[in-house]
Protein backbone atom coordinates (compact mmCIF):
# COMPACT_ATOMS: atom_id res chain seq x y z
CA UNK A 1 0.00 0.00 0.00
CA UNK A 2 1.92 3.75 -1.06
CA UNK A 3 1.39 6.24 1.31
CA UNK A 4 -0.18 8.77 -1.23
CA UNK A 5 -1.35 12.09 -0.34
CA UNK A 6 -5.30 11.48 -1.14
CA UNK A 7 -5.68 15.04 -1.39
CA UNK A 8 -5.58 15.44 -5.26
CA UNK A 9 -6.95 19.54 -5.75
CA UNK A 10 -4.37 21.56 -7.28
CA UNK A 11 -2.20 23.71 -4.98
CA UNK A 12 -0.98 26.75 -5.53
CA UNK A 13 2.09 28.12 -4.33
CA UNK A 14 0.81 29.59 -1.00
CA UNK A 15 -0.14 25.61 -0.32
CA UNK A 16 -4.19 26.39 -0.18
CA UNK A 17 -5.88 24.95 -3.22
CA UNK A 18 -8.36 27.11 -4.91
CA UNK A 19 -11.27 26.14 -2.83
CA UNK A 20 -10.04 27.22 0.34
CA UNK A 21 -9.36 30.33 -0.87
CA UNK A 22 -12.88 30.46 -2.51
CA UNK A 23 -14.71 29.54 1.05
CA UNK A 24 -12.43 32.03 2.57
CA UNK A 25 -13.18 34.97 0.18
CA UNK A 26 -16.97 34.23 0.39
CA UNK A 27 -16.69 34.41 4.63
CA UNK A 28 -14.78 37.63 4.08
CA UNK A 29 -17.42 39.11 1.99
CA UNK A 30 -20.14 37.91 4.56
CA UNK A 31 -18.49 38.67 7.38
CA UNK A 32 -18.05 42.45 5.82
CA UNK A 33 -21.78 42.61 4.53
CA UNK A 34 -23.17 41.64 8.13
CA UNK A 35 -20.81 44.11 9.38
CA UNK A 36 -22.11 46.82 7.26
CA UNK A 37 -25.74 46.00 7.75
CA UNK A 38 -24.88 45.92 11.85
CA UNK A 39 -23.60 49.79 11.76
CA UNK A 40 -26.55 51.15 9.27
CA UNK A 41 -29.25 49.19 10.89
CA UNK A 42 -28.34 50.82 13.80
CA UNK A 43 -28.54 54.40 12.63
CA UNK A 44 -32.17 55.07 12.06
CA UNK A 45 -31.65 58.19 10.00
CA UNK A 46 -29.41 56.74 7.82
CA UNK A 47 -29.75 56.33 4.19
CA UNK A 48 -27.45 55.85 0.81
CA UNK A 49 -28.13 59.55 -0.57
CA UNK A 50 -27.26 60.99 2.85
CA UNK A 51 -24.18 59.42 2.59
CA UNK A 52 -23.94 60.13 -0.86
CA UNK A 53 -24.10 63.86 -0.06
CA UNK A 54 -22.23 63.78 2.98
CA UNK A 55 -19.15 62.59 0.32
CA UNK A 56 -19.85 65.15 -2.09
CA UNK A 57 -19.52 67.67 0.43
CA UNK A 58 -16.72 66.59 1.84
CA UNK A 59 -13.31 68.50 1.96
CA UNK A 60 -11.18 66.91 -0.62
CA UNK A 61 -8.15 67.31 1.08
CA UNK A 62 -9.78 65.38 4.21
CA UNK A 63 -10.51 62.43 1.83
CA UNK A 64 -7.34 61.75 0.29
CA UNK A 65 -5.38 62.34 3.91
CA UNK A 66 -7.41 59.59 5.39
CA UNK A 67 -7.13 57.27 2.59
CA UNK A 68 -3.21 57.66 2.43
CA UNK A 69 -3.34 57.01 6.63
CA UNK A 70 -5.39 54.29 5.69
CA UNK A 71 -2.82 53.05 3.44
CA UNK A 72 -0.21 53.85 5.41
CA UNK A 73 -1.74 51.82 8.23
CA UNK A 74 -1.88 48.43 6.07
CA UNK A 75 1.30 48.73 4.15
CA UNK A 76 3.51 49.30 7.94
CA UNK A 77 1.30 46.53 9.87
CA UNK A 78 2.68 44.79 6.77
CA UNK A 79 6.24 45.47 7.64
CA UNK A 80 6.15 44.96 11.06
CA UNK A 81 4.56 41.61 10.66
CA UNK A 82 7.30 40.83 8.37
CA UNK A 83 9.87 41.95 10.93
CA UNK A 84 8.24 39.43 13.31
CA UNK A 85 8.62 36.60 10.73
CA UNK A 86 11.83 37.15 10.30
CA UNK A 87 12.72 37.50 14.37
CA UNK A 88 11.19 34.56 15.11
CA UNK A 89 13.09 32.96 11.18
CA UNK A 90 11.04 33.13 8.85
CA UNK A 91 11.84 34.39 5.57
CA UNK A 92 8.98 35.87 4.11
CA UNK A 93 9.06 38.05 0.66
CA UNK A 94 7.61 41.87 0.53
CA UNK A 95 4.17 40.86 -0.82
CA UNK A 96 3.66 37.75 1.56
CA UNK A 97 3.33 40.64 4.09
CA UNK A 98 0.24 41.61 2.65
CA UNK A 99 -1.82 38.72 1.96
Amino acid sequence: MSSENKNTAPKEKGGFNIKSKAVWTLLFVLIAALSIWAVTSQAKDFTISAFGNFIATANPIWLCSATLSMLGFIIFEGMALLTICHAFGYKRSFGRGFV
